[in-house]
């Protein structure tokens, strides 16, 4: 696959190649209704929809429109490569009456859903979204129209294997307690705070034991693990995108030392706060240390 960063065609519609640690990449989108379309090209991921675990494989490709709420489950342990496409109706408006008339955008219905695409497929989309990673945005109407006309080609593709019943229901691990899953979202929005297993427990009405069981099963991390890497994720946003010393980081994505973070930093990422900084930045920050 083509490697380039992200193409947008106009205002919103756009396709971006992300790896392991691309954290910085995806800027968040507007909140009115639009769609999204990942194809895992290595790897593996994980997506937590409702209180349902979703693992995909490569050649899976996972649609959905914004009104589902997905999270990813943040502990990677694996490195993996994607392609994001997010689209709204609107960007394709020239090609609304195929749209309708074939209904594309079916494959957004009903929530969540996953394809698994056999070997044949599998080329056919990676071969569009590899003409979509090599567009150039100008002021060319019959350019954009081309990349719009590839983005119609792949909705096509993928609405044919949902009518024939390659769904990858196997993707789905099973209904996860919804306690758990509850403890997944409070965590993802509260990892800054001060939690621990037991005041968790507590907070949820269950055993410790039953949490930091369940907890593995469903996110392949420990609770330290799994808070850790979400506590890592957000520093580094704030090392490359803030000039915030590097000790107002650690406390305030929720580390009460600069010693402790940086030793779980450098258990993550290979490398110091500071050298992360330095590799991203040049030395712009150095007076921020």
């Amino acid at each position: 696959m083509n490697s380039k960063e992200g193409i947008q065609v106009n205002n919103c519609l756009n396709i971006v190649y992300m790896k392991k640690d691309d954290f910085n990449k995806v800027k968040n989108k507007p909140k009115k209704k639009g769609y999204e379309l990942i194809y895992l090209i290595t790897g593996e991921r994980k997506y937590l929809v409702n209180d349902t675990l979703y693992k995909i494989s490569p050649g899976t490709v996972v649609l959905f429109d914004n009104a589902t709420n997905v999270k990813t489950v943040i502990y990677d342990t694996a490195y993996y490569e994607q392609i994001v496409l997010h689209f709204y109706q609107s960007d394709l408006d020239d090609l609304n009456d195929i749209i309708v008339k074939y209904n594309l955008l079916h494959c957004f219905n009903d929530g969540i859903k996953m394809v698994t695409l056999d070997y044949q497929h599998k080329e056919i989309i990676e071969n569009n979204f590899t003409a979509l990673m090599n567009y150039i945005p100008t002021k060319s109407l019959f350019d954009e129209s081309t990349a719009k006309l590839t983005i119609v080609q792949i909705l096509s593709l993928l609405n044919t294997q949902i009518q024939n019943s390659t769904l990858n229901e196997g993707a789905m691990l099973g209904a996860i307690n919804s306690k758990i899953a509850e403890v997944i979202m409070y965590i993802n929005k509260n990892f800054h705070e001060d939690l621990t297993l037991n005041d968790m427990a507590q907070k949820f009405y269950i055993s410790p034991f039953y949490l930091a069981k369940k907890f593995k099963q469903a996110t392949n991390a420990t609770f330290v693990q799994y808070i850790n890497a979400l506590r890592i994720k957000k520093s580094k946003q704030l090392l490359v995108q803030s000039d915030f010393k590097i000790i107002d980081i650690a406390y305030t994505v929720g580390f009460n030392s600069h010693t402790h973070f940086t030793r779980i930093f450098t258990q993550f990422c290979n490398e110091t706060p500071t050298q992360f900084r330095k590799e991203h930045l040049g030395n712009d920050h150095s007076n921020a240390l």
